[in-house]
């Protein structure tokens, strides 16, 4: 039996789980092996009093884990780096390494366990609501069935995005193409099931209003990465404009999302401009194309971002639109920018920061202040807004539009962009031909590097297009804490899964699963 022993207590109001229990991807394949807090006991789950707990408990483990996630791969997203050290998190988690510390069995804190603690409840509860317990004993059973088939699939799609190969249940090793296989299965399952529950309803907690749409958006996010393009945007069509699927909060208690910013105080994290401190003189080449990077690299640098009156936020060598940036130390004054053409761009307010000193330093820096991690009635609306413009969205209709922008190309992707920018209150894109295919791939992937900000899903953007998109290996030190970068591209299990999975036995397999271009370096 594999450990991951502290996970994070819920912060879910009614959900009583402690969740101080253990669980991998591969080492159990019955729930009751799993330790359990006093509050849930094994006689507790085959009780159908306690299926409202155990929905609340999917519910608060795969939202906590991709939080956690959410967080680690800002790093990889060129974002920033930790600074000070705040509680679980390691100055390396914003390196680029597919086996941190929040990767392995070495901590409780792990995204993999919490997704795959997650799972094994929703398998076991659905398979308990399916075959044994009645709408008598559980009123809201069709509606648990599908939240527990949608939280299932949704972990099999982080797995299938995310990692080089899977294992569940001690079981084969599982290809990409089988996890993404597995979550379109089982996704699909849900909107079937939200079907006949009633045809819709609302999720728990203020998650979102519709569950089927919040469904048909993890359905096209799973048949994006996985190639399919066309299914992709047929579910991305079903989701409207302003929807929403979040990770949530309670309104008087810390956020779920681990902390980017923390009110006046405490800041733990930087916010990266242009990449150029990488160490060039010794780097590999791209695996993807086999080209050298240049010294400055492409779609980099979140401080200071602008629009042209054109619309215009990417220039033809990949660097971003940018503001001459404050006066001081800072100030980027004209470096990697054209004066006399971007004097003329409007803030992109989509990227807010501030300046300022981050915990453990003693000079100045940028920092992210999107998601204050703190409650509203503390922190006030500086940043993140309130209600629910402070969410964490699992689910964004802006994403929504990006996919469809992409699948349609020409003038519809640049007319889907323009979606988004009026609703932003942001110059539409006049400056673009639609027969220009390489401008349009440069202008969605800089919109989703904006519009998704500290989302997690510019890391997605990046594994899509490895020929343009920059995943440095074992090149260099971040500017800040001069932490060194690891390498990786796509992440693995944690190592013991590899060692004591029967059906793989062998540490070598890591990352098998993975072409040149993707796999990490160990």
């Amino acid at each position: 039996m594999l450990g991951y022993r502290s996970f994070r207590g819920s912060r879910v109001a009614g959900a009583a789980l402690a969740l101080g229990f253990t669980l991998a991807i591969g080492g159990c394949d019955n729930i009751f092996d799993v330790e359990l807090p006093a509050q849930l006991t094994g006689d507790a789950l085959e009780d159908p009093v306690g299926a409202v707990t155990q929905i609340n408990s999917i519910i608060v483990m795969f939202e906590n884990s991709m939080s956690n996630f959410k967080y680690t791969v800002h790093g990889h997203e060129d974002g920033g780096e930790v600074v000070l050290m705040s509680p679980s998190i390691g100055s390396g988690i914003f390196g680029y390494t597919a086996t941190t510390s929040d990767f392995t069995a070495s901590t409780g804190n792990t995204p993999a366990g919490g997704f795959m603690q997650a799972r094994l409840f929703a398998k076991n509860l659905h398979e308990k609501l399916e075959k044994t317990w009645t709408v008598a004993q559980v009123p809201q059973r069709a509606r648990y069935l599908a939240i527990s088939s949608m939280y299932e699939g949704a972990t099999y799609a982080w797995m299938g995005s995310t990692l080089c190969e899977g294992a569940l249940d001690g079981g084969k090793m599982l290809t990409q193409a089988d996890m993404y296989a597995l979550a379109d299965q089982y996704l699909t399952r849900a909107i079937t099931e939200i079907q006949a529950a009633g045809g819709d309803f609302a999720m728990p907690f203020n998650i979102t209003s519709s569950a089927l749409t919040m469904a048909y958006g993890f359905r096209a996010q799973n048949s994006w990465m996985s190639g399919n393009l066309a299914g992709a945007k047929t579910d991305a069509e079903k989701v409207p404009s302003k929807f929403y699927a979040y990770m949530t909060r309670e309104a008087t208690s810390t956020r779920r999302n681990l902390n980017y910013y923390n009110g006046p105080s405490a800041r733990f994290a930087s916010l990266q401009g242009v990449v150029d401190w990488w160490e060039s003189a010794s780097y590999q080449p791209n695996p993807a194309t086999g080209k050298k990077w240049p010294a400055v690299i492409p779609f980099t640098g979140y401080t200071d971002l602008g629009i042209l009156p054109d619309g215009r936020a990417v220039r033809d060598d990949g660097l971003p639109i940018r503001l001459a940036g404050p006066v001081g130390v800072l100030s980027l004054a004209e470096k990697y920018r054209n004066a006399a053409v971007e004097d003329a761009a409007v803030a992109d307010p989509r990227v807010p920061f501030i300046t300022g000193i981050v915990g453990g330093k003693s000079f100045i820096t940028f920092i992210a202040t999107k998601w204050p991690s703190c409650a509203v009635s503390v922190c006030g609306n500086f940043g993140g807004g309130s209600g629910e413009a402070a969410y964490i969205p699992l689910v964004n209709w802006k994403e929504m539009v990006l996919i469809r922008a992409e699948a349609e190309g020409g003038q519809g992707a640049i007319d889907r962009v323009n979606e988004i920018r009026t609703s932003d209150g942001l110059p539409k894109v006049t400056y673009l031909a639609a027969t220009d295919k390489d401008g349009i791939r440069r202008m969605i992937i800089e919109e989703r590097r904006r519009a998704l900000f500290q989302e997690g899903r510019f890391y997605y953007t990046k594994l899509k297009n490895l020929d343009l998109l920059w995943f440095p290996r074992l090149q260099g030190r971040m500017p800040t804490a001069g932490a060194p970068y690891s390498g990786g591209v796509r992440m693995t299990m944690p190592d013991n899964e590899y060692q004591l999975n029967t059906n793989i036995g062998d540490l070598n397999k890591r990352g098998s699963g993975c072409d040149d271009a993707n796999k990490p370096t160990f």
